[in-house]
Order: structure tokens, then C-alpha cells, then sequence
């Protein structure tokens, strides 16, 4: 669909922390899923946001990769125990590319429980206390391209203890 054409395809994780320094024959940068933290501290240990202060290519994000693209990054508790931990850091530094706090999965995230506390009500409104945190259901996801920041799909603004929809599915909004 998106008429890209593919001639190599490199991972990088632990394995081969090098690619990173190839990042100006690279035209699409993929981050993917996974813990937030874990990948934020990868992340960081490659430099990337440094690298990535003159990339010119397209990045393409999802869940946790998506979640890091934020310059301050809302890392909600994932595993079992770190809701309850005193020390888990629930906000990192991100790489940067937007200053939206993404979170993903809503609609699955939206009855479930971690640690005897609901997700969303019980970690996630806390956490929004002076923050704002846009969720998006599987399927929603934003662009940002020529300056523009465009959500399509369905989300909801969760802020100081409240949830608003502010998008439903067909439809776009821009955010400024």
C-alpha cells in the first residue's frame, strides 16, 4: 500500500549495535513493541536520539517503539510487581520526536488488571495528574509529516484523572 520498496532489511538489538551507525543508508526506521523500559534503556545505550538528530528518513513506530518516541515517556507499569514497586520510573526520557505520551492498546487495556489494580483507572488516571496521554485502540496511530500531527482512529485524552474520547474510528483529528 504504501508503494515502499524493500532491498534490505537489518535489525538491530544486542546482537549488532553497529547498524546504528549506518542510519544515513537507511530510508525507514521501524521501532517495534515490547517493555518500555527495557527498550528505552536500549535505546539510550545505542545514542539514538543523537543519531537521529539528522536522519532524514521515515520512522514507523508501534506500542512500546512508539510509546519511546516521546521527548518524556510515559512508561506505565507492565509486568507484574512494578505497579506496586516505589522505585519504578514511570516517566523516561524519550528520543525526542514528539512531545505526545502515546498509549497504546486501549480497548484491551481497558478491563485488565495488574498487580489487584485496574489498568486504567487505577495506575493510569493516577499517573495523569498533570499529564496528558493520548490512548489509542489497536488500529488508531498518528502521523506527524511537513509539520502537521494528525490522529486517525479512536482515542481518548486521559488527563488529570479523567478520560474524554477525542476521535472515533473513520475519522481524523490534527493536534497541536
Amino acid at each position: 500500500m504504501s508503494k515502499l520498496s524493500v532491498s534490505d532489511i537489518d535489525m538491530c538489538d544486542n546482537r549488532n549495535p553497529e547498524v546504528i551507525d549506518n542510519l544515513d543508508k537507511i530510508d525507514v526506521l521501524i521501532f517495534m513493541g515490547g517493555h518500555v523500559p527495557t527498550q528505552n534503556k536500549f535505546m539510550k545505550n545505542l545514542r539514538l536520539k543523537e543519531h537521529l538528530s539528522d536522519y532524514n528518513g521515515i520512522i514507523i513506530a508501534w506500542s512500546a517503539g512508539s510509546m519511546n518516541c516521546a521527548d518524556v515517556v510515559y512508561a506505565g507499569p507492565e509486568l507484574e510487581g512494578e505497579a506496586l514497586d516505589p522505585l519504578y520510573e514511570r516517566w523516561l526520557p524519550g528520543l525526542g520526536i514528539t512531545d505526545i505520551n502515546i498509549f497504546p492498546h486501549m480497548q484491551s487495556l481497558k478491563d485488565a488488571r495488574l498487580d489487584g489494580m485496574r489498568v486504567i483507572e487505577d495506575i493510569t488516571f493516577a499517573d495523569s495528574v498533570a499529564h496528558e496521554i493520548i490512548a489509542l485502540n489497536d488500529g488508531s496511530y498518528i502521523m506527524i509529516a511537513d509539520g502537521k500531527t494528525t490522529l486517525y482512529g479512536e482515542a481518548y485524552v486521559i488527563k488529570d484523572r479523567q478520560q474524554m474520547q477525542i476521535c472515533k474510528d473513520g475519522q481524523s483529528i490534527y493536534l497541536t
